[in-house]
C-alpha cells in the first residue's frame, strides 16, 4: 500500500528533499527516494507523518524491516 500522495509530500518537504539518515541529496542519486516506515507496517507501523521518513535506495534498503542496532561505540542495542 502506498502512502497519499499529499502526505508524501509533506515528508518530502520535512526532509528538504534530503534522506534522513544519512542527509544525502536528491539531486546527487541517480534513483528516486523512498517513502518508507520507520516502524514497518509489518510490525504494527502506521502511514502517519511522525511514522514515515525520507529515505535514499541504499539507506531504506539497508535498513528494511530493522527497529534497533548495535551502536558501535557503546555495544548497546539503540
Amino acid at each position: 500500500m502506498s502512502v497519499p500522495a499529499a502526505l508524501a509530500l509533506r515528508v518530502r518537504r520535512r526532509a528538504g528533499e534530503r534522506c534522513e539518515y544519512c542527509r544525502m541529496s536528491q539531486t546527487l542519486q541517480g534513483a528516486s527516494f523512498h517513502i518508507e516506515h520507520i516502524l514497518p507496517r509489518s510490525l504494527g507501523g502506521r502511514s502517519i507523518l511522525g511514522n514515515l521518513a525520507f529515505a535514499c535506495p541504499g539507506c531504506n534498503l539497508h535498513k528494511a524491516d530493522r527497529i534497533s542496532a548495535v551502536d558501535p561505540l557503546t555495544h548497546a542495542t539503540v
